[in-house]
């Protein structure tokens, strides 16, 4: 996703603070994240604007580690890798789910 982020202000962001800093409030928003993400798989109430704010801050603090780490090359290369095995993984779900539904649904076999 595209979002509209000043990347000059968030190079500011590593200037003002720190590189190290950055990456500490990276982690603690990551664990942020994680927390939300329970909060909405136990149904929490309130659970979706405090995912909505999670994702806003690990989104930023990732856009400044991709700007520190200046490498859209190997970091493309490695998503994807990861979305060949997303796809293997929807493919292989998709033959289970048809094996599943053919054992359980007796289809007859029209071929024969």
């Amino acid at each position: 996703m595209d979002f509209e982020i000043d990347k000059d202000e968030l190079q500011s962001a590593i200037d003002v603070f720190g590189v190290d800093a950055q990456f500490g409030m990276l982690q603690e928003e990551c664990a942020e994240l994680i927390v939300a993400v329970n909060k909405r798989r136990r149904g929490s109430d309130g659970y979706y604007e405090n995912l909505i704010e999670e994702i806003g801050d690990t989104i930023i603090l990732i856009e400044q580690v991709l700007i520190y780490l200046n490498d859209n090359e190997r970091i493309q290369a490695a998503i994807d890798a990861k979305m060949v095995r997303v796809r293997q993984r929807i493919a292989k779900h998709d033959l289970n789910a048809k094996a599943d539904f053919i054992v359980n649904h007796h289809v007859p076999d029209n071929n024969r």
